[in-house]
């Protein structure tokens, strides 16, 4: 988002996929600190399992395939250093400081496709529409039984309006 506003001249197209930024809940930033830092910290198979579990609607959708190849991410050297810094945007002050402002979301002039979930744990529907209704040229695409990551819990939905949308359709 702050790259199209900076550069658009250098974005024709933008999507959004769960985005973070517009919002600042102190109950939901402490989640996805705990859990995310559990997971990395934790060099276990179980937590990288609870993270994932908490970020999508169906338990199902979190395969071992997708649990090996986070776990194969969070366990890299130097991973759980990178992932504190990162971390730093679900400290208060620091979020607060860094909220995307409808200021930001109209001067964004790339067609934008927004995604959203009936049930992403991080933020409700609400704020996808919000993002869609903001942004001058937007519109809103919510998948329904996803979670925070419709990309691995519908794929074929999720590519298939992606590659429509890209393409122009």
């Amino acid at each position: 988002m702050k790259f199209a506003r900076a550069y658009p001249e250098r974005v024709n197209k933008l999507v959004l996929t769960t985005a973070g930024g517009l919002t600042a809940n102190p109950a939901v930033m402490a989640a996805i600190r705990d859990k995310t830092l559990a997971a990395v910290a934790g060099d276990s198979y179980e937590t990288v399992k609870t993270r994932l579990e908490w970020l999508t609607h169906d338990p199902a959708s979190v395969t071992p395939g997708l649990i090996d190849m986070r776990y194969a991410i969070y366990t890299q050297p130097g991973f759980l250093d990178t992932m504190k810094r990162i971390m730093c945007l679900q400290d208060t002050e620091i979020r607060q400081r860094n909220l995307i402002t409808d200021e930001d979301l109209r001067a964004i002039r790339a067609k934008t496709l927004v995604v959203w979930t009936t049930h992403d744990p991080t933020g409700a529907v609400e704020v996808g529409e919000r993002f869609a209704r903001t942004i001058p040229d937007a519109e809103l695409f919510v998948m329904d039984h996803c979670g925070h990551w419709p990309q691995f819990e519908d794929a074929a939905t999720f590519n298939a309006r992606h590659i429509a949308f890209l393409r122009g359709a």
